[in-house]
């Protein structure tokens, strides 16, 4: 049953080896405690109802050459123990713990190591975090959701502990398919759209961006107002910080949107890049800089009849918003970012372009021994919605999505909402952790309450 990695898996196999990457993580708060019996039997029904949570990655012998990262294999593991993928934490989970999150590591070459973990902290937070290379941040949201509807089920039953969560002898194996062999949302449409994002990809960053600046109105003048770029080291460093935004407020919040025709993701891209212009790049610059942001999308919503295939899988890529200097949050840089979010949706071509990964070797681009790279991507945003988890006396009532900034941008702000409110988590490169941050989160909370109450 294994098969070779798809072109995503293969790019994140590549990342974590040469330790570009460690996790992403999404923690959410269940109204009740779980004991380790019924966790444990949970986890085994959950497990087995889902292929790609008994799936690792593992070294093919037989492939001696890796630095095309073609010599791994992904495929089911034998076993599963309880103890191989549930800590028992006797701490609390805040804030203070993020950062520690942030630096475990799941093994890319152990031929029996699925690739996610799950913590449990004394207030009754579970932590799923995972390394991304077969699921992302939207299934492990979905993992909450179908972990509270086994416990509802489980929970007035009398349960034993069960050690082992997986045998492949006992229990079987199903196929779990990298998205590649799903569907053909990476796939280009045609082989003139191939060639010509390819022959895209080739041409000097200058000559596309003065192009841009000729033929998109809203293409910043980078002459004048020079893009942010940041000399990156890669070393696993992030620090964090929570922002949380009542429920109360974030009903006038999205109201005030409604009624501006925007996205609360329009209103947070200009929000962020105001809060950099007024609070870090000062601190950092002799100029005012323009910005290049990534909005991570997920292609779920155009399969819904393959939902199942795609609950537990990596369906995402992200739309770049390129700014001039943002001087106050206006609803007219929303609209311009809404527009463009819009148009890569209908289009999907931001997915198309995530594709050609599958026509290099991520090691040319993530060697070890570049330890030094220019990144321009000045922050990301990838928000996982309104999660409403509640399934008869088991709820969710609060979840934080985070994760490492990784080779792919230098800031990553991550949104979860429930029905208490929405927490956003800050990812920061330690080197600008210094710069301005405590201003930027007091503008950023003043934003939010002046454009609502404009």
């Amino acid at each position: 049953m294994y098969r070779a990695p798809d072109f995503f898996e293969r790019y994140n196999v590549c990342r974590i080896s040469v330790n570009h990457y460690s996790n992403y993580h999404v923690t959410a708060q269940y109204n009740q405690t779980i004991s380790r019996s019924l966790l444990s039997n949970a986890l085994k029904q959950l497990i087995l109802h889902h292929p790609a949570l008994y799936y690792g990655v593992k070294l093919n012998p037989k492939l001696i050459d890796y630095k095309t990262y073609q010599n791994h294999q992904v495929g089911p593991v034998k076993s599963i123990s309880f103890e191989d993928v549930v800590t028992i934490s006797d701490k609390p989970f805040s804030e203070e713990r993020l950062v520690e999150i942030n630096h475990l590591c799941i093994p890319v070459d152990d031929e029996n190591s699925v690739t996610w973990r799950i913590i449990v902290f004394s207030n009754n937070y579970i932590c799923l975090y995972s390394n991304h290379i077969i699921i992302d941040g939207g299934a492990a949201a979905f993992f909450h959701h179908d972990l509270c509807a086994i416990l509802a089920e489980l929970s007035s039953q009398h349960l034993e502990f069960v050690p082992e969560l997986y045998n492949q002898q006992v229990d079987g194996v199903k196929q779990h398919l990298g998205t590649d062999h799903v569907v053909d949302l990476y796939r280009c449409t045609s082989k003139l759209q191939a060639m010509s994002m390819v022959v895209a990809s080739f041409i000097p960053k200058s000559v596309t961006q003065l192009w841009n600046s000729y033929t998109n109105k809203h293409y910043p003048d980078l002459q004048k107002f020079p893009l942010f770029e940041c000399e990156q080291r890669k070393v696993i460093d992030d620090e964090f910080r929570l922002f949380q935004i009542p429920d109360e407020t974030m009903t006038r919040l999205l109201a005030k949107c409604r009624q501006e025709g925007v996205t609360f993701t329009a209103f947070l891209d200009v929000l962020i890049n105001h809060c950099f212009q007024k609070c870090v790049f000062p601190l950092i610059s002799s100029q005012k800089l323009s910005t290049k942001s990534s909005i991570v999308t997920s292609g779920r919503r155009y399969y819904p009849e393959k939902a199942a295939e795609l609950r537990y899988a990596q369906v995402v890529t992200g739309t770049e918003i390129y700014l001039p200097p943002i001087e106050s949050v206006s609803v007219e840089a929303m609209k311009v970012v809404k527009q463009i979010i819009d148009t890569d949706l209908e289009t999907r071509n931001r997915f198309k372009y995530v594709g050609l990964l599958s026509m290099i070797n991520p090691y040319d681009i993530l060697a070890p021994e570049k330890t030094e790279f220019h990144q321009d991507v000045l922050f990301e945003i990838s928000n996982l919605g309104l999660q409403n988890i509640k399934n008869g006396d088991w709820a969710v009532s609060d979840i934080v999505f985070c994760q490492c900034t990784g080779p792919s941008t230098t800031f990553g702000f991550n949104v979860a909402t429930t029905p208490g409110g929405t927490k956003i988590t800050m990812g920061i490169k330690s080197q600008y952790a210094q710069s301005g941050m405590d201003e930027f989160e007091k503008a950023f909370y003043a934003g939010i309450e002046q454009f609502c109450s404009r």
